[in-house]
């Protein structure tokens, strides 16, 4: 006999979902993912002028905004077909580095942390920490009150960190994460002039570019937050996946469709390794296709919003359930994001997670992708804003190439770039200076992506069927949504 249980809401970055199981003998056998604002960017920056776009879509998403802000301005570019400067590349490549350190310490430490530290360790805490100290005392008050809502783990679930030392220097890093998200902000605003949603990036390239004694002080900052990723944040996720993860990560819970693609990051810049584009579908022998970002399409069967952005009439709602659409690679669903990426790179750690441990695709391996991710942005970004103090110091670099002021009587453009969720699409046509349409695939519309039609399930949604379900009790399914680190707003756009 089945039934079924209704989240709602599910909080995940920037909103919440709504979440629909069908359970049969303790199993999730059917899941709906809806995503339940809409939002109509693509409507509303219609007859603007083109060069509106890098600032009306950075606005989509403050998590990976300026993956949204960069991809507007390359669509732009492809548009009037047009170049931009190295040093404009080189600045527009950091902003979007620190975007992805951003993102990966945010899933972890601001959502997913209590997914696996049992609260009452920290009662347990007789240190001095203030923070800690704060921190335990507000987790007694809610024992106290019979208020456990905001902790997923029970005591007694057996894949957690249950040891107090250990869970205390997780919280204690999250604690120093905070000041090292700071330390983002302020570098993104050195090249930015804010953070989030950047002044600087406009078609041609940047606006402006920092003195060197500015440079060389984001130079200090970017080491700072290298430091803090390899030696506190990538170590302590890949405990956790390599060590009371690692039976989930051997059966693949929270496995998904076993396709995954990537539009590359770094791809133009010599003595950077890096994150090539691709298409795998064979995990056994990891062979890749060429990844070609025009074949990424979007369907609408089960989102009440057309592919141009327009919310459908009432008659052609009839089997609609959320405002995301469904995001296709060749007609197929393809997981996008840190685990899509590191695969394709075939980075060590995670091949020897797979070979040596057994671990399969699964919620603990994409938690370990995504501090992986993280450590080689913590690499290059320090060699990028060396690469900027070098071109400062040659002379005054050009920044922007003038030719995107020229107005064309009809363009059409189109560009295709990964952001910390998964990859960005952005096409657009220019009539006379002003944009007439305007597309957008987002990363969490991949994640959040209603269903393809009544056998393939959304991404996130597949990778829920299968799982175990005791009652109300939704640990797993808690850990698999974080895990994705999908964002509604983004993904509704």
């Amino acid at each position: 006999m089945s039934s079924k249980i209704l989240i709602d809401p599910f909080p995940v970055n920037s909103g919440h979902i709504k979440i629909e199981l069908e359970i049969s003998s303790k199993k999730v056998t059917g899941a709906k993912i809806s995503v339940p604002l809409y939002r109509g960017f693509e409507r509303l920056i219609l007859r603007r002028d083109f060069r509106d776009a890098p600032f009306v879509m950075a606005r989509i998403c403050s998590d990976c905004s300026s993956a949204h802000q960069i991809a507007a301005a390359n669509a732009v570019e492809n548009a009037l077909r047009i170049e931009i400067p190295e040093a404009a590349i080189v600045a527009r490549s950091i902003l979007l580095g620190l975007d992805f350190i951003k993102s990966h310490l945010n899933s972890f430490y601001r959502r997913a942390i209590f997914d696996y530290i049992n609260p009452k360790l920290v009662l347990s805490y007789r240190g001095k920490d203030t923070r800690l100290l704060e921190l335990k005392d507000k987790i007694a008050k809610l024992f106290e009150g019979n208020d456990f809502y905001a902790f997923s783990v029970r005591a007694t679930d057996r894949n957690v960190i249950d040891d107090a030392e250990i869970a205390l220097q997780f919280l204690s890093s999250s604690f120093e994460a905070s000041k090292i998200l700071s330390k983002v902000a302020i570098a993104g605003a050195l090249l930015g002039g804010r953070h989030p949603h950047y002044q600087t990036v406009v078609p041609g390239g940047v606006t402006f570019l920092p003195k060197t004694k500015d440079l060389e002080k984001l130079l200090m900052l970017l080491f700072e937050i290298s430091r803090f990723v390899k030696i506190s944040f990538a170590p302590q996720v890949l405990a956790l996946a390599a060590g009371p993860l690692i039976f989930d990560a051997r059966q693949g819970t929270g496995s998904s469709y076993p396709r995954f693609l990537s539009a590359g990051v770094f791809e133009n810049f010599d003595g950077i390794s890096p994150i090539p584009s691709g298409a795998l579908k064979d995990l056994e022998n990891f062979e890749f296709e060429k990844f070609e970002p025009e074949k990424i399409t979007e369907t609408n069967l089960y989102s009440f919003v057309n592919n141009d952005g327009a919310i459908k009439r009432v008659q052609e709602r009839k089997e609609a359930y959320s405002y995301s659409r469904t995001p296709v690679y060749k007609g197929e669903i393809y997981e996008v994001g840190p685990l899509a990426r590191m695969l394709i790179t075939h980075d060590k750690t995670l091949i020897k997670l797979i070979k040596e441990k057994e671990a399969k695709p699964s919620y603990p391996l994409r938690l370990a992708a995504g501090a992986l991710e993280a450590v080689y942005f913590a690499d290059q970004l320090p060699y990028l804003a060396d690469k900027l103090i070098e071109l400062s110091l040659s002379g005054r670099p050009t920044i922007h190439n003038k030719n995107a002021f020229i107005v064309r009587k009809s363009a059409e453009g189109f560009s295709a770039i990964d952001s910390p969720h998964g990859i960005v699409v952005h096409r657009l046509k220019i009539k006379e200076g002003k944009i007439i349409n305007y597309q957008v695939v987002s990363g969490s519309t991949w994640l959040l992506s209603s269903a393809l039609d009544n056998k393939n399930a959304g991404l996130i949604e597949n990778s829920l069927i299968g799982i175990s379900c005791e009652g109300k009790y939704m640990l797993q399914v808690s850990r698999i949504i974080n895990s994705f680190n999908p964002s509604a707003l983004c993904s509704s756009h």
